[in-house]
């Protein structure tokens, strides 16, 4: 007899592009995995495309208890449950931006980068190596330096996510301009 209400979705007419955000701050695999509502969810609003932008809450963890081949069976498993839940959705990875671990360079980011550019070809997704992006190993000091990177190392100051924002954007209207004006 309970009800529940999981959002509110307003579409005015002749929207070219709807834009949901299932995120929850904090939120790794794991938390992704044991959600019961992502694949009702996921279906629910039947998106086209799949930007799954994750990465950072898995690599931040003390490295000797970081394991790559978890993180690559966990990504595979909840591409596998998206594809479930929308057959024939197109995938986006976004690979995190390098990162710190108790005021310390964590190497686990550059791992996950590296599970999600492995997944690439073997789950046939896209990937964006934002980490790659932005400058790789040790970029979050250069980022933090010029005032994108908050003072933690792992997260982004308000400037720092409008600036990923803007590189995505730019990235998914560069890859649609061919098949907008018919071009091979």
């Amino acid at each position: 007899g309970a009800a529940a209400l999981q959002g509110v979705e307003w579409i005015p007419d002749g929207a070219d592009l709807i834009f949901h955000d299932l995120g929850a701050n904090g939120a790794n695999s794991t938390s992704w995995l044991r959600n019961p509502h992502f694949p009702a969810q996921l279906s629910a609003v039947k998106p086209d495309l799949a930007v799954l932008a994750w990465g950072i809450n898995d690599a931040h963890m003390p490295p000797s208890r970081f394991s790559a081949e978890r993180c690559k069976e966990h990504y595979q498993s909840l591409i596998q449950a998206i594809r479930r839940a929308v057959p024939g959705v197109d995938i986006l990875l976004v690979t995190n931006n390098d990162s710190h671990y108790r005021h310390k360079h964590n190497p686990n980011a550059a791992a996950v980068r590296e599970v999600m550019l492995e997944l690439v070809e073997s789950e046939q997704v896209a990937c964006w190596d934002l980490y790659g992006h932005l400058g790789g190993p040790g970029s979050i000091e250069r980022l933090g330096e010029i005032g994108y990177a908050a003072a933690d190392r792992l997260h982004m100051r308000r400037d720092g996510y409008v600036l990923m924002g803007e590189l995505l954007y730019e990235l998914l209207v560069r890859a649609s301009i061919p098949f907008a004006v018919g071009m091979p």
